[in-house]
């Protein structure tokens, strides 16, 4: 796969075609989209875990931590282990302030400490101790602390980790030889048992946890063993978490990864897009081209584009070449890290090289190291409303379960029950809740219809029944077909599909469960009406996971279109692991997940039935071809 994903390059960096230059259409009401999120603040300088209690730091001084905003924090190590089983410990070091308003406690920017003095054990009350980001990012940064767990009902240490014992290569194989080639980051430092230990443990959690340990058929004991006899002399935690992130890319699986941050800090100032099988260059905030004579990145630091691609490569997922392409494409921004992939000097420039899209000239230009990452975001940024000619447009930027973002998606159903035509836009939707899809499926099923719209199997874990009624996924509404919540119309849909169903990829059958189905009624949504008009729903590669299953389970119905392009394709259902000595953090699926067809979600995405490939103008925000073709389709379905 990785090979394939090599040629794919060289194709789309020796395709030429023009850039599309659609005619500007009326500009819908545009409406930025935001989400809240809790603030990442700590009131310590560092924080150490002897037990259950921890120590924190406050200036230079190291004192034992009684109790934070009134909670005493060995209460509040026991909520967030039971909130978040095995992060709990992450949870309180990164996330401190969403964790005290779990338990009620709203902070500003301040916050009351009780702390112990060391040596004289007195209890010192310090007040409104002011919390910070930079304090927060310290913390988290010199996680390669021990990685503890506690039992919640004791309180005391547990040491249960579990690691493959074997024998391991000396040589490398020839194809695993990027995983030799360690970056060069600083951080942390680790010894080189302490790295063994952690790929010992790794190893068991693919072999024992991971669902699509099997898909492509990586030899991943080889991969780890690469990895183990290259090991540097002064290892660091970045160092060992951007290789492991090579060894997860390998698999096929866009949800399994390093979640710890190790890619260094200083990205390039721009974002880039793949038009008409180019690469091009755009301002961070979307306001135009990088540079409209020289569009066409083609180069940087004196090295074709090809090498940095490859960099990028080695750490993005062999998933759905769509969605391998436009993510190896975004990776060029971390160019810091790419840097020391290619074995390249740190500087505080960055050369590129341009050229004209008819590729007759060429452009040298430089631009800075930055220390903020330009982000992609929400796009195109459009509110929901009622277009030309009667034409409902619902946008739909994230998969969000928060019950308002719900109730105004039955609103605005509501709004569009009299037009002629509605067009869900998802396009830049990478995923979230299933709820969205619970919530408007409905209006598009007949009265009495139930449909079977996810099919999958749990990766069990050891002494795990395999025939557990209730099923172990119903956080992705999934369940067994012995469940006993299903309706009459739902298990008559499990019936019928049950007979035919063959999966493209068939699990290890004594390690999976029986089969889980999401099945959505009309009565999912009582306040659902049938709406028959023609439907529209726009996609592109940035759509995945929960969007991906929104995509499967519209595709193919009676007068609904698929427009724009193929989704990335992933629904795995990762769970969180961290590795013991180096505090990384990894995530890993745990279910095998397929449409109705028999295709997997994960790896392939959904199909469209028309396609339109991408534009500056749609990128810009100037145009929106794709959205033009859908109201067309709609007219010509009147």
């Amino acid at each position: 796969m990785r090979t394939c994903m090599l040629l794919w390059l060289a194709v789309w960096l020796s395709t030429a075609a023009s850039v599309s230059q659609a005619a500007p259409m009326t500009a819908p009401t545009r409406l930025a989209f935001t989400i809240q999120e809790y603030e990442k603040l700590s009131p310590f300088d560092g924080i150490r875990w002897p037990g259950p209690r921890a120590e924190v730091k406050i200036g230079d001084a190291w004192y034992g931590w009684k109790s934070v905003a009134g909670i005493d924090s060995v209460e509040l190590v026991q909520f967030c282990e039971k909130t978040w089983p095995d992060k709990g410990i992450k949870r309180i070091e990164e996330d401190l302030v969403e964790a005290l308003d779990l338990k009620g406690i709203k902070l500003e920017r301040t916050v009351d400490l009780e702390l112990i003095d060391l040596a004289t054990g007195e209890v010192i009350l310090m007040e409104d101790v002011v919390m910070t980001r930079a304090q927060r990012d310290a913390i988290r940064d010199a996680s390669h602390r021990k990685a503890y767990r506690f039992v919640v009902e004791s309180g005391t240490p547990m040491d249960s980790t579990k690691r493959i014992e074997r024998s391991h290569r000396l040589v490398m194989k020839a194809e695993f030889a990027v995983l030799a080639r360690w970056p060069n980051l600083n951080g942390p430092e680790l010894s080189a048992e302490q790295i063994r230990q952690d790929l010992g443990q790794l190893e068991w959690l693919i072999q024992e946890r991971f669902a699509y340990r099997d898909l492509l058929q990586i030899d991943y004991r080889g991969a780890l063993d690469a990895v183990r006899v290259s090991i540097p002399e002064r290892p660091t935690v970045p160092a060992f978490a951007a290789q492991i992130q090579k060894v997860l890319a390998l698999f096929g699986d866009g949800h399994s990864r390093v979640r710890s941050r190790w890619v260094l800090r200083g990205y390039a100032p721009f974002l880039t897009h793949w038009i008409g099988g180019k690469l091009l260059a755009f301002r961070a905030d979307r306001s135009g081209l990088l540079d409209e004579a020289f569009p066409v990145l083609e180069g940087i630091d004196g090295l074709p584009l090809e090498k940095w691609l490859e960099a990028s490569d080695r750490v993005i997922c062999d998933s759905s070449p769509q969605f391998a392409k436009e993510r190896i494409a975004r990776g060029l921004r971390d160019i810091v890290y790419l840097r020391t992939e290619l074995g390249l000097p740190a500087k505080r420039r960055i050369k590129l090289m341009l050229r004209s899209l008819n590729s007759k000239e060429h452009k040298q230009l430089i631009v800075p190291v930055v220390e903020q990452k330009p982000i992609f975001g929400s796009w195109p940024e459009m509110e929901s409303q009622i277009l030309k000619e009667e034409i409902g447009y619902l946008r739909i930027p994230s998969m969000s379960s928060k019950r308002e973002f719900l109730a105004d998606l039955d609103r605005r159903m509501r709004e569009f029950r009299t037009t002629d035509g509605l067009v869900i836009d998802l396009r830049g939707n990478g995923g979230g809740s299933r709820d969205a899809l619970r919530t408007l499926l409905p209006y598009f099923l007949a009265d009495g219809e139930a449909a079977v719209v996810n099919l999958a199997r749990y990766r069990l874990e050891q002494g795990q029944d395999p025939h557990f009624e209730n099923g172990y996924m119903e956080n992705r509404g999934l369940y067994p077909a012995a469940w006993g919540g299903w309706s009459q119309a739902q298990r008559q849909a499990i019936e019928r599909i049950r007979g035919s169903f063959q999966g493209d990829w068939n699990p290890v059958e004594e390690e999976f469960s029986d089969w889980h189905y999401f099945v959505i009624e009309q009565s999912t949504n009582p306040k659902a009406y049938p709406y028959t008009k023609p439907v529209v729903l726009l996609m592109n590669e940035s759509c995945f996971s929960a969007t991906d299953i929104f995509l499967g389970a519209f595709a193919g119905r009676p007068g609904v279109t698929l427009i724009g392009r193929p989704s990335g394709g992933g629904s795995g259902r990762s769970l969180g692991y961290t590795l013991d000595h180096s505090g990384v953090e990894i995530r890993l699926s745990s279910m095998a997940s397929f449409r109705p067809t028999g295709a997997r979600y994960d790896g392939l995405g959904i199909e469209v039935d028309q396609w339109v490939p991408a534009s500056v103008g749609e990128f810009l925000g100037t145009d929106d071809v794709t959205l033009e073709k859908a109201i067309q389709t709609i007219r010509k379905s009147k």
